[in-house]
This record gives C-alpha cells, structure tokens and sequence, in this order.
C-alpha cells in the first residue's frame, strides 16, 4: 500500500485546485461567447425582417389626410388685483388699570309696526297781518273827523256840517294879498293837510301854486283851523288826510 507523506499530499491538492480553476474560466469564457454569438443571429434576424419586408407597402394610402396648423392658444396670465383694505376698525384707546372697562350698549331693536294710511293734513290758513297804516284818506274810515260843533252827528249830515264850518272858517279868516290884489292876480290853491289822532291840524303843504302870496295866505289860515274830534276806525282814533281847494278871486 502506497503512503504519501503529507507534503507530497500538499503539492497533488495544490496541483488539483489550480486545474480546477483554470477549467472553470475556460468554461466561463466559452458560455460568454455562446451567448454573444446567439444574441448577434437574433439581432440579424430582427433587423433583415424589418428592413427587408416580404409584401410592399403602399404609403400614399398612409397620409392621405389634410392637416390644418392652427395657431396656438395664447393664455395670458391673469394679473390678480391687489385687494383694498378698507379700515373699518376704530383705534382703540388705551384706559388706565383703575378705569372701568366700557360697557357696549346694545341698541334695542324695536317691533314691527303696521303702518296705518296717514290722513292729509291740510296746512293752516296763512294769517296776513296789513300794517296800519299812518293815515286814512278822507271817507275812507267809518267815523270822519269833524268840528266840535258837528261832533254829535252821524253820516251823511257830519260831513255836510263838516264842510259848512271849513267854508265859514275860511270866508272870516282868509285875506286877499295886497300885492296880488293890486296887480289882479286871481288863481286856486290847493291845500292838503291831516287831522290826527288827538284832532290837531298836521302836515299842511300846498300841492300846486300860481302864485307865492296866494300859496302862502291859504297856508296860513288852514294851519290855524281848531282842534277837531279825530275820527275813527273800530276802536281807536286814527288819521285822516284831507285836500281842499282854496280860490281867489277878486270881486268886480
């Protein structure tokens, strides 16, 4: 029986391995090349099918349809308005630790109410109040002033007896002016004047004048008529205006 010393052991282990080895990348460089050659026939195969077609194809029948190119949608970006602040907050105003925080006060929300049809209202008559006036033309006023002597008498017979004491009055007082007289001047003078409210003779004036000594002359004497009684209108004694005609003539 043959026995190996364990270093000749050694070296037919060692040797074995290393054959071991180089067998096996012999047989991996050979699967690899297998593998490329098969992937290289299935390439060419696929490749002479596609380029080489057994039955022509007719591409005019392909692309027979018309295409329009339409122009391109333009979006235009939408610009987002910058919101407005409104400020609707009151500042708030600071009170002091002992100040007492404020009360809201709610405001009371009343009930409905039907609402009734209003009635017109007609307006108040407007009152027009005339100012008295300062004086009253003659026959103009319910009671004319008159003389003393004819202060009993109403009407119609007050004033007959009124113009009967002027024409008195004026006949015993009145004098024809010298100068006048003796260059035969004749004319009429009238002359207005008021009784007034006590019955004195106010406001004589002459309203035309031929001439200056006749004017004054007529003047003068209704300026010294009497006191009269006022006349009146209602309750109270008012003014009264009075024109009369003054003539002189020089007799013949």
């Amino acid at each position: 029986m043959l026995t190996l010393k364990p270093k000749a052991m050694n070296a037919i282990d060692q040797k074995r391995s290393e054959n071991s080895s180089l067998y096996f990348q012999i047989g991996l460089v050979l699967s690899l090349i297998l593998a490329y050659l098969f992937i290289e026939i299935e390439i060419q195969s696929v490749t002479t099918g596609a380029v080489a077609p057994k039955e022509k194809i007719d591409i005019s029948e392909v692309y027979n349809q018309k295409f329009t190119i339409e122009k391109p949608v333009v979006i235009e970006p939408v610009v987002q308005s910058k919101p407005k602040f409104v400020n609707t907050f009151k500042p708030v105003v600071q009170t002091k630790p002992e100040d007492k925080e404020p009360v809201e006060m709610l405001t009371p929300i009343s009930e409905p109410t039907t609402d009734k049809p209003t009635e017109p209202v007609e307006p108040a008559p407007e009152t027009i109040t005339t100012p008295k006036p300062d004086f009253f033309e003659r026959g103009a006023v319910e009671e004319s002033p008159t003389f003393m002597a004819c202060a009993n008498l109403k009407g119609v017979q007050r004033d007959i007896c009124f113009n009967e004491q002027l024409k008195k009055f004026l006949m015993s007082n009145l004098k024809y002016p010298g100068r006048a007289l003796d260059n035969g001047i004749e004319g009429s003078i009238a002359v207005q004047f008021i009784i007034d409210k006590n019955g004195n003779i106010t406001n004589v004036k002459s309203l035309n004048s031929n001439h200056k000594d006749l004017e004054n002359e007529a003047l003068r004497v209704v300026s010294k008529l009497p006191k009269m009684k006022p006349g009146r209108q209602g309750n109270e004694n008012v003014s009264v205006r009075y024109t009369v005609p003054i003539s002189f003539k020089i007799p013949k």
